[in-house]
């Protein structure tokens, strides 16, 4: 009797329960039994798109190998376009009946003869008219998406964002103000990391229950969702003349907030190392302390001379390009610098710095201003397609420059320590930093004389350059 395989496939089982390749399954085995076969395997790709090129079906995978090594002589199938919407797989399947005489292959809907060669047209056909079926099915729902974010409204599937309520519109007090603490802490210097993990620790969960991360963080104060923008395949969406789409919904981020957030995280992206984690701080005065002979930063070296009697953790000059001759005492150093700031703060004696205006305001708004003017004449057919468009790029990549050096400014304009002064020493490490990096441009160590460097704690070595 022949082994016979029944692959079923469904793309979208959104409740999880697999209903739908069930029914598959039973249709097929019924028509296994009228033909007098025996089943072979059930091979199952539940949630699985066929017409994805990338996308990944291991049960037919499996099928196909199997197939070829004889482990069964055949598959039902409850229609072709279960198995193959893409030209390339079936021909996949078209080569091993070609290797294989005599293997069986029927459907519910209706047999083809993958051995015949009138069987084999039909078989290509068939799958060719799937695959437009599909390709149209995707430019409908794309335009319709398109559509639906234009005009400022949510898109229903995946999970609730975090912040809203299930209809995806209403605000969730509680999680609204959440966000907020956490876009405070982040312009106030806070890393990411540090405000997810608290978060975690405070009960709080993603929508999806999961504990909070560095990037599950990220991703959701970033989103232009929580500003009340519309996104459009992960990206802002923006109107003719520039500005970003206004979405139904109430902002739960005012727009300065959210800026001021991608500004801020963009400019940690940019000066962090490849491969290091952004906000990542393990030794308070890294990135502030200068070697006073070379100029070269001072690393901190939690281990350094270990063997020596008396070793303790020190900020060193030992880069590639430092002298290698200035070194002192961590802890000595730290509480030194502590000190000094605190007693800045108690004083109040603290800069008072005037933003700067941005000077691309104007080239914005004309480039924007260009942008509408050239689709109105395409609007009213006074410019041609092949005119307006390779314009209308040209012009929306210099907007995009444009709006990321004014991103860049307001990065530089941030001053993150006022909300910080009140309890300098509640504040953690990654916090402490952000207010010692506004408050100061550098702090110069100079070498100490004698034999002894590490321990010579003469406050004379230490200058602070103040902002």
């Amino acid at each position: 009797m022949v082994r016979v395989a029944v692959y079923a496939r469904i793309s979208d089982d959104r409740e999880g329960k697999s209903l739908g390749v069930q029914r598959q399954q039973d249709d097929c085995c019924r028509l296994l039994v009228q033909r007098g076969w025996t089943l072979g395997g059930m091979y199952v790709d539940n949630d699985v798109s066929a017409y994805k090129r990338h996308a990944r079906r291991p049960a037919f995978q499996r099928l196909l190998a199997d197939l070829e090594e004889a482990a069964v002589g055949g598959v039902v199938v409850y229609d072709l376009d279960r198995l193959a919407r893409q030209p390339r797989d079936l021909e996949r399947l078209l080569d091993v009946y070609d290797g294989r005489t005599g293997l069986a292959f029927a459907t519910v809907t209706g047999d083809v003869d993958l051995g015949s060669p009138d069987g084999r047209v039909m078989a290509r056909v068939m799958v060719a008219f799937a695959n437009k079926s599909s390709a149209d099915t995707g430019r409908r729902v794309a335009r319709k998406h398109l559509e639906l974010a234009q005009q400022g409204k949510p898109v229903g599937g995946g999970p609730r964002p975090f912040g809203f309520e299930r209809d995806r519109v209403s605000i969730c007090p509680d999680e609204a103000r959440v966000l907020r603490d956490a876009a405070a802490r982040v312009l106030s210097g806070e890393s990411l990391t540090s405000v997810a993990k608290s978060m975690t620790r405070a009960g709080c969960r993603t929508s999806t229950g999961k504990d909070w991360t560095y990037a599950g963080l990220r991703q959701t104060l970033l989103s232009p969702r929580v500003a009340g923008f519309r996104r459009h395949r992960g990206i802002l969406l923006r109107d003719a003349a520039g500005e970003p789409v206004q979405a139904i919904w109430q902002p739960i981020l005012d727009r300065e907030t959210y800026e001021g957030l991608a500004a801020v995280l963009t400019r940690l992206e940019r000066r962090t190392s490849p491969g290091r984690r952004p906000g990542r701080v393990k030794y308070l005065l890294v990135g502030l302390l200068r070697c006073g002979r070379c100029g070269q930063r001072l690393y901190g070296r939690r281990n350094s001379r270990a063997s020596s009697p008396g070793a303790v953790p020190t900020y060193t000059c030992d880069s590639p390009r430092g002298c290698r001759g200035c070194r002192i005492s961590m802890s000595w150093v730290d509480a030194l610098v502590t000190d000094a700031v605190q007693a800045r703060l108690a004083a109040a004696d603290l800069p008072e710095v005037e933003a700067e205006p941005w000077h691309g305001v104007e080239r914005l708004a004309e480039t924007r201003e260009q942008i509408r003017e050239v689709m109105a004449a395409f609007t009213e057919r006074r410019l041609s397609a092949g005119v307006v468009f390779p314009a209308v790029e040209r012009l929306e990549a210099e907007a995009d420059s444009l709006e990321a050096e004014r991103l860049g400014h307001a990065a530089a304009q941030q001053r993150p320590i006022a909300p910080l002064f009140e309890d300098w020493l509640n504040l953690d490490l990654p916090r402490r930093q952000a207010v010692l990096m506004t408050l100061m441009k550098a702090v110069v160590v100079r070498p100490a004389a004698g034999r002894d460097r590490n321990q010579t704690k003469d406050p004379a070595r230490v200058e602070i350059a103040w902002r």
